[in-house]
């Protein structure tokens, strides 16, 4: 309706003295492109297909993730919707779209939670479409207790942070605490791809956490994962804030997109003082597949069933030469 475009600010640029009728026609022109452009973006992202091999459908008893509704400080205004979706005959899917609209869309995994220590692989695949300037998080990991900020353990595989580029975060860390990556191979306007997460040890005991962000093709010439070359880390895993001083460093998978109007530091620092995107940002997580911790129920779609846990050499190349250290896979 024409109320709700002004409400959403599509239709504030008219002079005060414009016909009603020209602002009411103007309104309707504008809402049938959103429209359309929101129904496009249904069927396509890109190239992508928003569903690899499947459609977008409502979920189903199945499906892994939550239908109800969880706040978050990371985005508070307006209040948390639960707008996820599904890709049909994948239980383990997420798909979440803003539709260029103001508001706070998140959902999460909480029956579905596994505990970091037996964790060694996760996979899944990956579409991005129509997201850069929108502050998107669409598949990451958060451990029961957070505090710390980058020492908390929070590991962000796939992140809008800063909203113009694909990133693998850790809740902020730098070096040495973690090494963040930008993925030169993914446009967040469209990119279609996989992700890969190992645990592995270092020389001196440390368990650390690899993620790294490739293309399908790197990805099939990996037997389903990517090549650990050149990749995201995090060094000290079981030394976060959630793994230790008693906490049960007990995970929980959860995915968003905060296009509100405020929030935490969080929210501050990944906008980078812009406001709510516009934009209709779209993407899927497909297939999740961990190995290392045992499901049961509906969350036993997550098992893998095949999987590599040998990690190729390139895995050492993943920090800075000045702060590398020498890594075995576990």
């Amino acid at each position: 309706s024409t109320q709700n475009l002004v409400m959403a600010g599509r239709c504030t640029d008219f002079p005060l003295e414009a016909p009603v009728k020209t602002m009411s026609v103007t309104c309707i022109l504008i809402c049938l492109l959103e429209w359309a452009r929101a129904d496009n973006v249904l069927v396509k992202s890109g190239s992508s297909t928003v569903c690899k091999g499947s459609k977008m459908e409502t979920p189903t008893s199945d499906w892994v993730w939550s239908t109800h509704v969880i706040p978050s400080p990371s985005c508070t205004e307006p209040a948390a919707q639960n707008v996820g979706q599904m890709c049909q005959g994948d239980p383990t899917s997420i798909v979440m779209q803003s539709h260029g609209l103001t508001g706070c869309f998140s959902t999460s995994m909480p029956e579905c939670k596994f505990s970091m220590r037996e964790l060694k692989q996760l996979d899944f695949e990956l579409v991005i479409g129509n997201c850069g300037g929108t502050w998107a998080a669409p598949l990451w990991m958060t451990p029961n207790y957070w505090g710390g900020g980058g020492k908390s353990g929070e590991i962000d595989m796939v992140e809008l942070c800063p909203i113009t580029a694909v990133m693998t975060n850790f809740a902020g860390a730098e070096p040495p605490t973690g090494y963040p990556k930008r993925w030169a191979v993914a446009d967040p306007n469209d990119f279609s791809g996989h992700v890969t997460l190992w645990q592995q040890m270092a020389n001196d005991g440390k368990h650390g956490i690899t993620v790294k962000v490739c293309s399908n093709n790197e990805a099939a010439e990996n037997g389903g994962s990517c090549s650990g070359h050149d990749a995201a880390f995090y060094p000290d895993i079981f030394g976060s804030i959630g793994c230790t001083s008693g906490h049960d460093c007990e995970y929980m998978l959860v995915s968003d997109i905060w296009n509100g109007l405020n929030g935490d530091d969080g929210f501050r620092a990944c906008r980078g003082g812009s406001g709510p995107s516009h934009q209709t940002c779209t993407f899927s997580i497909q297939h999740i597949r961990i190995s290392g911790p045992s499901f049961t129920g509906k969350c036993n779609a997550l098992t893998s069933k095949h999987h590599t846990l040998a990690v190729p050499a390139g895995i050492l190349e993943n920090v800075s030469a000045q702060e590398e250290p020498e890594l075995l896979i576990v």
